[in-house]
């Protein structure tokens, strides 16, 4: 079985898979063993699958300050992880939370936001909902981990929360025109990188990415595999044999009943009637895989 992968984002693509007992990058600087995944050593677990009370599978994240290059790693870890599990952020993913210091912690936290929502000039919002985030973070915590403490605010903070909002309406409005003309700018910057990735003219697209980072997946040809932006890898051969699946639901609006089948590293989550398909953390549209099966030869 493969245990030495390519880069970061496919070694944190297959670990996110559960397929492999263990894997690492060709340095080292990123491996995992079992449920955990580390950053240049067993000191730094960046993340953890656990089960919890309730018996439902999520992932402790680390939240703990990290090196300008484990956050990059770190980035990686939370973009392999599927959008359908629970993700927490605790003190040290490496053992069951200890609810006592999760709770304390959280309890500071909300306090500073607070704090800096009084003085804040402008946008107070924005600490006032980091302080409502991070109760209700900590309360989905408790919850999933059987601890009865809960962070509650009170109506005061409502008031001052709903006062503030409006403030900022005020203000977004005035700047709604620019911001509208910098997402076009940035789409169409975009739009030639994606271009520009395609042709194998830059290496990786989240590096120049302009923006929030889309969830959509593009691929292209790369050798004998193929590659998603996300940075994983597919063989070609897998995708031959996956294509008269995809053909048929794109044709038929039916969706295939061929869950977990594995594809390379991956499994496939889904089908859709439209064609689309779900492989591991990637949604890709059937615009992307059709743009491969005629590359490939596989189409009038």
């Amino acid at each position: 079985m493969k245990t030495v992968f390519r880069n970061n984002q496919e070694c944190t693509h297959v670990w996110a898979q559960r397929s492999h007992p263990e894997g690492r990058t060709p340095t080292g600087s990123v491996f995992f063993e079992g449920d955990a995944i580390y950053s240049y050593g067993k000191h730094y677990c960046m993340a953890r699958f656990v089960t919890d009370s309730k018996g439902e599978l999520c992932v402790l994240m680390n939240d703990e300050s990290y090196s300008v290059t484990t956050s990059s790693q770190m980035l990686d870890v939370r973009r392999a992880t599927s959008a359908h599990i629970k993700k927490f952020y605790v003190i040290n993913p490496e053992s069951a939370p200890v609810m006592d210091r999760e709770f304390k912690r959280a309890n500071e936290k909300v306090a500073a936001a607070l704090n800096t929502a009084k003085y804040a000039r402008k946008y107070a919002v924005i600490h006032l909902e980091t302080a409502q985030c991070q109760a209700n973070a900590f309360n989905a915590l408790a919850e999933s981990f059987s601890d009865p403490r809960r962070i509650v605010l009170d109506d005061a903070f409502y008031t001052t929360l709903n006062a503030a909002n409006e403030a900022k309406k005020v203000a977004d409005a005035k700047h709604k025109k620019e911001r509208e003309a910098a997402e076009a700018e940035a789409e169409i910057a975009n739009a030639g990188l994606i271009g520009k990735w395609k042709a194998h003219g830059v290496q990786s697209l989240a590096g120049e990415w302009i923006g929030v980072f889309p969830r959509e997946a593009y691929l292209r040809i790369k050798g004998d595999e193929v590659e998603t932006s996300n940075g994983a890898f597919v063989p070609v051969a897998h995708a031959l044999k996956l294509w008269p699946y995809i053909q048929q639901a794109h044709a038929t609006g039916v969706a295939p009943e061929i869950l977990n089948k594995r594809i390379g590293l991956y499994t496939l989550n889904e089908i859709k009637g439209s064609g689309d398909v779900v492989i591991g953390c990637h949604d890709i549209k059937f615009s992307e895989i059709l743009s491969i099966a005629v590359q490939l030869g596989l189409t009038q």
